[in-house]
This record gives C-alpha cells, structure tokens and sequence, in this order.
C-alpha cells in the first residue's frame, strides 16, 4: 500500500519520516501542488543483480568442488592404473614360469 504525505518545510519533512520507520520510502515530490513524501509498506524485494551475484558465488564455490573431484579422481586413476600394470607384469611371469620359461 502506498503513503502520500504533504510537507510544508524541512522540519516537516523530517518528523514525517522519523514517524514512519516502519515503512520504505519510495519517492520525493517537489510540484507545483505542494511537497510529499511517498511511502510503501511492502517488503524490499531483492533486485536481480543481488539474486544472480548469491548464484554466482554458489556456482563458483560449486565448480571449484568438482574440479577439486575431478583431480582425486585423476589421481585415483593413475594409481589404480599403476596397479593394474604391476599385476599384469605378475601374471606374465607367472605364465612363463608355468609354461617352463625362466626369468
């Protein structure tokens, strides 16, 4: 809801807005029919720059954890692949001890 409230001089003006802390204001008017203040009493919705810059920052923090995952897994993966590596080697001299080959 909107509050229209006519002012005549700056002492006025001031008391009308130490009077209302409840409300949000929204608009000064100097015309020809006299000075007002305007009011609102409907809560501040957040701009679209404040909404986008909290996603951002989500999505940054976010991407830094999946990259930080995906160098574990990088990791994990040499090492299992060092693993993998190390048994074949096994079983290929086993085979050839068991075939009647020496080292």
């Amino acid at each position: 809801m909107l509050y229209k409230y006519q002012y005549l001089n700056d002492l006025e003006r001031d008391k009308i807005l130490t009077d209302n802390p409840d409300k949000r204001l929204l608009e000064v008017q100097n015309i020809t029919e006299g000075n007002f203040l305007v009011f609102t009493d409907e809560p501040v919705v957040p701009d679209e720059y404040t909404v986008l810059s909290g996603q951002v920052d989500t999505l940054t923090t976010e991407n830094a954890v999946l990259q930080m995952s995906m160098i574990e897994m990088s990791v994990y993966t040499a090492m299992q692949d060092e693993r993998l590596q190390t048994q074949e080697n096994a079983v290929m001299e086993l085979s050839m001890l068991v075939a009647g080959g020496g080292l």
